[in-house]
């Protein structure tokens, strides 16, 4: 619950190249036989005993018209997109910091043979899909360390995005931008002993949903300030519980209560069980979400105001390594 409402089942952890143990330079280059061709590009290095930097760049490209079953179609649309990001890393004793930024221009053009990028799709004779998007976004996250009291902690992350996507399909046309804010502090400790932790904090998100597409237009704007606490029972290696519950105020569709409830135990050395029960919210997007279907004739109708998904999900699994030999 530390990181938000919207955990239906899990979260993923997407961890990139870090300033302080990457490569010095890093070149990688990509061609296929349907003619894509990319290029990777990463440089880390260290710019005094505390701080160190790190670029990152991705470029792709496709500019083949790819139409396998003679349809008049292409396959697959041609896309071009540049990709770059640069962060900073802080080390000190008791201050350790990240900020960086993320800049992408990413385009595409599809639909039948001979359509192009810069083409007008409302005007071209050939049926044709275009979709441009840029994005900048600037994040970071500062913690307050206690070398003496090494599970003490206070933390601070933080970020802002702003997202334009300009789209057209056939002769209807899709405009969609989003600027959101996300900030979220967390200060953990132990009860007692270090069998017993907890973690506990608010966040506040803003985001500003603003899209058109043909004659429909669809806008919000979310303001949701919310508070934590979780709590973790970890008598050894065997045992593991997290508990954790939060209250979040959105000014669209009232409180959100998010409880959730982890444990594993290891049966033997080779065996753990792990159960897991819990509750998410999540404001969908339909229209953006569900693009692919905008590339035909239908006629896109909402019938009734769209409330956001909320879930229960529980489970548990068991996990056995067999050695062989």
């Amino acid at each position: 619950v530390v990181n938000g409402y919207e955990s239906m089942t899990g979260q993923l952890n997407v961890e990139l190249k870090k300033p302080e143990n990457s490569e010095k330079l890093y070149l990688n280059g990509y061609v296929n036989s349907f003619g894509r061709i990319e290029l990777n590009a990463n440089h880390a290095t260290d710019l005094n005993d505390k701080w160190s930097t790190a670029f990152l760049l991705h470029s792709n490209y496709l500019g083949t018209e790819i139409d396998g079953n003679d349809d008049g179609f292409m396959d697959l649309p041609k896309s071009r997109q540049i990709n770059f990001m640069n962060r900073y890393k802080y080390t000190g004793e008791r201050i350790m910091s990240q900020i960086g930024v993320q800049v992408m221009r990413d385009k595409k053009a599809g639909g039948q043979l001979g359509y192009d990028f810069g083409e007008d799709f409302m005007t071209s004779p050939e049926y044709g899909f275009m979709n441009q998007t840029t994005r900048v976004e600037v994040f970071g996250k500062t913690g307050i360390l206690f070398p003496s009291k090494p599970y003490q902690g206070f933390g601070f992350i933080y970020s802002g995005a702003y997202t334009d996507i300009d789209a057209g399909f056939g002769r209807d046309a899709y405009s969609g931008k989003e600027k959101t804010l996300y900030g979220n502090a967390i200060y953990q400790n132990i009860i007692g002993n270090s069998f017993h932790q907890y973690k506990t904090g608010a966040s506040m998100l803003y985001d500003d949903f603003d899209e058109v597409y043909a004659d429909s237009a669809f806008a919000r704007t979310e303001i949701v300030p919310g508070a934590f606490f979780e709590y973790s029972y970890l008598p050894g290696d065997k045992f593991s519980l997290i508990a954790g519950g939060r209250v979040d105020f959105h000014n669209l569709y009232g409180t959100f209560l998010t409880p959730r409830l982890h444990t594993r135990y290891q049966i033997s050395d080779n065996t753990a069980i792990r159960l897991a029960i819990g509750r998410g919210y999540r404001v969908g997007n339909p229209v953006i979400e569900n693009i692919n279907t905008l590339v035909s004739n239908r006629q896109l109708v909402v019938t009734e105001h769209l409330d956001p998904e909320i879930s229960w999900n529980m489970g548990g699994s068991i996990t056995s390594t067999l050695p062989v030999g």
